[in-house]
């Protein structure tokens, strides 16, 4: 209840003397004249950052707003350098952000409430183009010193979005994977309006990353993708897409075919798909087993690479066991630098009433001049790049993507599986970013592509490419010092 303000009405009664002053005989008093009252303080001006922030500024704000940004200059530094200067950029880029997106995540709930209906109550809402997607945002647990394991749990596609969302929120409550963060959001659409992988969700998530990182709250080594059904499609999609990311995914009772998300992308993240053995639908158990297949060849390929479990529950439908997906999640952390990785560079979004969209970067390598982005879905520009020691070898190729291993089961037609073409690109450029966790930045360092050496020599150590990085990733791991720009011709 809200009570009303008691008025205490005081009267002040205020007597003065009155002076008879008068002057040169004059019978008129002299005016009293009052003092005019001070003028207030003109507020203090916002200072001017420093030039060499402003450029700083400048260059991640035209990044942010989707533009090309202005050349930076060249800032020489030493190896001693690097932490200071990494702070001082994480911190422009701390005012970058806000700036351009002033919406703060907010404070996390407890997800553990003993009221579990408490959680029912979105922490937050955010807008798309095709309306508002509220969420949860809440911890289990106590917050580890590297901040806590974040998860964005997705839901499924049934026409009534809330009851699919409440089911979700109940199912992450009850995981045993504490401590951890969780994210779940509501779709504004249901059926088929409910997808989680279109341009407009992959800048949501990527809002996600980045905000929760600048907030502290958040091991940037431990972010996980996972969901339930039409969410298990969506994070399987996205765990290809932003595998550089992520440090694990785990799609539940569901899963996509892989010509709509390369397996190759995934060499440094854990896999951990389940489905039951009778969940027909869609071809969902037959295209789990082609996963299977597919996983343990590039493992065996790949030694030490493309960990995964692919469980199939015997005599289990749509509604398999879903405990345990998560706990095994959490145990996994990202390597940031990885000395290998393939990156199948594929549009997403097509379908979905938005136009597909390409990544420009990925683990530690930015294109520069691509070959096929924003054209054909099914003719993607590719990269596979080893590193040992000091040598960096990188493949640049074309991939021509063809559906295939037709199957017909319980009504339902779908291609499980996916052919390609491969051969090496005749043009392109990239640049290949370094830290000392890749190579020995006191030693030369040599660089082939397609077999042809395109550089030899010892790297600079600059700030601009520090920037270039942070900006590309906005990811407080992948800030590197150095770089090298090849061409494929």
């Amino acid at each position: 209840m809200i009570y009303p303000s008691r008025w205490i009405l005081v009267s002040l009664i205020v007597s003065g003397l009155s002076l008879s002053l008068y002057a040169c005989g004059s019978d008129e008093p002299e005016p009293i004249v009052k003092p005019e009252p001070e003028p207030d303080p003109e507020p203090a001006p916002t200072p001017e950052p420093a030039p060499a922030d402003k450029v700083t500024l400048d260059y991640f704000a035209a990044v942010l707003a989707g533009k090309t940004p202005a050349a930076l200059p060249e800032t020489l530094i030493e190896s001693a350098d690097y932490d200071a200067r990494k702070s001082r950029l994480w911190e422009l880029w701390r005012t970058a952000i806000n700036t351009a997106d002033p919406t703060a995540l907010p404070t996390p709930g407890n997800f553990m409430s003993a009221d579990w209906s408490n959680n029912l109550v979105p922490t937050g809402s955010w807008n798309l183009p095709d309306g508002s997607m509220q969420f949860v945002y809440g911890f289990k647990g106590s917050k580890p010193s590297a901040g806590y394991p974040l998860i964005l749990s997705l839901h499924g596609s049934g026409e009534d979005t809330y009851t699919e969302w409440s089911y979700t929120v109940g199912w992450d409550q009850i995981y045993q994977d504490s401590p951890a963060l969780y994210f779940v959001p509501r779709s504004p659409k249901g059926g088929t309006g409910c997808r989680w992988f279109q341009p407009s969700r992959q800048q949501a998530w990527m809002r996600l990353i980045r905000k929760a990182c600048l907030a502290g709250d958040v091991d940037p080594d431990r972010i996980y993708f996972m969901g339930v059904s039409e969410g298990a499609y969506g994070s399987q999609r996205l765990g290809s897409f932003f595998a550089d990311y992520l440090a694990g995914i785990g799609p539940i009772a569901g899963g996509e075919p892989l010509y709509n998300c390369p397996a190759e992308n995934t060499a440094n993240l854990y896999f951990r798909q389940r489905t039951g053995q009778l969940d027909t639908m869609f071809g969902r158990y037959r295209i789990t087993v082609k996963a299977r297949e597919t996983w343990d060849q590039l493992a065996k390929d790949h030694p030490g690479y493309y960990e995964h479990n692919i469980e199939i529950r015997p005599g289990e439908g749509h509604d398999c066991k879903y405990d345990g997906v998560t706990a095994d999640l959490v145990k996994h952390v990202r390597n940031p630098w990885p000395k290998y990785f393939y990156w199948e560079n594929f549009g997403m979004g097509e379908g979905t009433g938005e136009p597909n969209a390409w990544r420009t970067g990925f683990h530690n390598l930015r294109v520069v001049e691509g070959i096929h982005i924003g054209q054909d879905e099914w003719v993607r520009d590719a990269y596979e790049m080893t590193i040992e020691g000091n040598n960096i070898s990188l493949k640049v190729m074309e991939v021509n993507v063809t559906p295939s291993d037709f199957v017909q089961e319980s009504g339902w037609d779908v291609n499980i599986g996916v052919a390609k073409t491969v051969k090496d690109a005749s043009k392109g450029k990239v640049t290949i970013y370094l830290n000392d966790k890749l190579v020995d930045l006191d030693s030369p360092v040599t660089i082939t592509v397609n077999g042809v050496k395109k550089f030899e020599g010892k790297v600079t150590l600059d700030e601009r490419y520090m920037t270039e990085s942070l900006a590309e990733w906005g990811d407080p791991q992948r800030v590197f010092p150095a770089a090298v720009t090849v061409s494929v011709e």
